[in-house]
């Protein structure tokens, strides 16, 4: 009896892992975005999860999720190393769960733009659609992130309509084999490329971009 309720909560684990919305950019992701950039504030854990491309309501641990369930917790230990320097509380801060801290949803994008880290397209477009967003840098700065947010864009389509080939079987993103496919064909996600033009990217920079936009 008690190895068939085991093997039926290890089956029940298995499906949730599975499940699409508890997997980076589940459906409708756009759409959870438009609703988060609405509000004020964020928990930490709200932005850790929006900046890893989750529903916020998927929470910080799903069993056989261990690649992105790792990045979740590098990227909320990251935030809550900003509170009170680059992230400012809002309210009173909890004492003991500082994942539980509330901050202004905004302030946490634009700490995460100075570092540098990789924002999820929809959350992007989510705050670029209200008002009151400054502009955008130029120059070469913005074109090579545009190089590497399309080539990250290219490999996610791949992914999903090659699993096979460019993804393992927990579902996450074979970096190696990606960078090297998207350097030796930038027709493919580089629309102002023609042959005989110099490489876009080169494959690092490729799988520098990979590592840290996929969250598959």
């Amino acid at each position: 009896m008690a190895e068939q309720a085991a093997a039926r909560f290890q089956q029940a684990a298995r499906e949730e892992a599975a499940a699409p919305q508890n997997k980076a950019y589940p459906p409708r992701f756009s759409a959870i975005c438009l609703e988060y950039a609405l509000r004020d504030t964020w928990t930490i854990e709200e932005c850790a999860l929006l900046l890893c491309a989750c529903d916020p309501r998927r929470g910080m641990y799903r069993q056989g999720q261990e690649t992105l369930n790792a990045e979740l917790l590098r990227m909320r230990r990251l935030l809550e190393s900003c509170l009170g320097v680059s992230l400012q509380p809002v309210g009173q801060q909890p004492r003991f769960r500082k994942a539980k801290t509330r901050v202004d949803a905004r302030q946490a994008v634009v700490v995460a733009e100075n570092k540098e880290l990789a924002i999820p397209q929809d959350l992007k477009a989510a705050f670029d659609a209200e008002p009151g967003e400054p502009e955008a840098p130029h120059g070469n700065q913005v074109r090579n992130e545009q190089k590497r947010r399309a080539a990250a864009d290219a490999a996610q389509r791949l992914v999903r309509q090659k699993p096979r080939t460019f993804a393992h079987p927990d579902g996450s993103a074979k970096i190696s084999t990606l960078s090297r496919h998207l350097a030796s064909h930038p027709e493919e996600w580089a629309p102002n490329y023609r042959p005989g033009d110099a490489a876009p990217l080169q494959a690092d920079a490729i799988a520098r971009a990979l590592r840290d936009r996929l969250r598959v």
